[in-house]
């Protein structure tokens, strides 16, 4: 349920791209007022990275194997992420379920991953699934048949277009932003069309 905040003239929505390998995130800021949009932060999270130098993912891993391993690197980045950025809502991109069977499980476990990483972090902050031709949609890539480059171009074009309404202000460079970043910031923007209609309405 899509609750607006009192006492606060900003919403703050992180949403996210899941994946078992990178998890895709953005952090993005409405002026309830003016319905700007601020792009604050995007950033891939690599579930292996950890791995390596943490004996507690280690002992995970050798315990119950790779998939929780990174999955427990993850879900300790999402909490480290809320409690940097504290947002009302949070937005995730659903599984897909064209896709193969033991990739869509991979996908379930990591949304699954987190709305439990943000219960632990808040349990009155909301996720709002949104599925892939949704956020496709919104920045307009189509979804059959679209590249990842589609998506970048889209969100690229809604901002350049926006007349100021939509701006990137995160720290790191539009153009270095990977595939996973780039979707994670659709989702958000999807996310925030949503806000968009219960404000004005």
């Amino acid at each position: 349920m899509l609750i607006v905040p009192t006492g606060d003239d900003r919403l703050r929505i992180v949403s996210f791209d899941p994946g078992t390998d990178t998890l895709g995130s953005s952090v993005l800021e409405i002026n309830v007022r003016t319905l700007q949009l601020t792009v604050l932060d995007a950033q891939t999270f690599v579930s292996r990275r950890p791995i390596r130098y943490r004996p507690e993912y280690q002992r995970v891993e050798e315990v119950y194997g790779d998939r929780l391993a990174r999955l427990s690197s993850h879900r300790h980045a999402v909490i480290g992420h809320l409690v940097r950025w504290q947002p009302h809502t949070v937005a995730c991109e659903s599984p897909f379920m064209g896709m193969r069977a033991q990739a869509f499980e991979a996908l379930i476990e990591c949304v699954n991953v987190i709305r439990w990483a943000v219960h632990d972090h808040d349990p009155t902050v909301p996720v709002e699934m949104i599925s892939p031709p949704q956020a496709k949609k919104t920045v307009g890539a189509s979804f059959r048949g679209s590249d990842k480059n589609d998506v970048r171009q889209g969100v690229e074009k809604l901002i350049d277009q926006s007349q100021g309404q939509m701006t990137y202000q995160a720290y790191q460079p539009f153009h270095t932003l990977d595939e996973h970043s780039i979707d994670a910031i659709a989702v958000g923007i999807c996310h925030y069309q949503q806000w968009v209609d219960i404000l004005t309405h």
